[in-house]
């Protein structure tokens, strides 16, 4: 739930404002508070970091000057970013596949 969009705003520019200052060697917060701060922006604007996933993945795998190893290496990444979500989220489920083919498996 956003509380207020302008607030969102806010806390995403200042956000970048502080990464700037830490790109450009003059930080004021450590990365552990950049990330927590990143976490709460993100928690006032639902559904942005699965968006901001995609499209990184799509810009990745639609550019022609990336290799194939890199695009798949990408998309990799975020499959792996929503199993361990899912996992944090759900734990382990079984997909699928009867008690025969867990037999053989094991």
């Amino acid at each position: 739930m956003i509380p207020n969009p302008g607030t969102a705003r806010r806390e995403l520019a200042n956000l970048g404002n502080a990464l700037t200052l830490a790109e450009r060697g003059l930080p004021r917060h450590t990365p552990a508070e950049l990330m927590a701060w990143l976490v709460h922006a993100l928690a006032l604007c639902p559904g942005s970091i699965g968006d901001a996933l995609l499209f990184e993945i799509c810009g990745t795998a639609t550019d022609a000057k990336a290799s194939d190893a890199v695009k798949v290496a990408q998309i990799r990444k975020g499959w792996a970013a929503v199993v361990r979500a899912q996992f944090r989220l759900r734990g382990l489920t079984v997909v699928g596949g009867g008690g025969d083919w867990r037999a053989c498996a094991a």
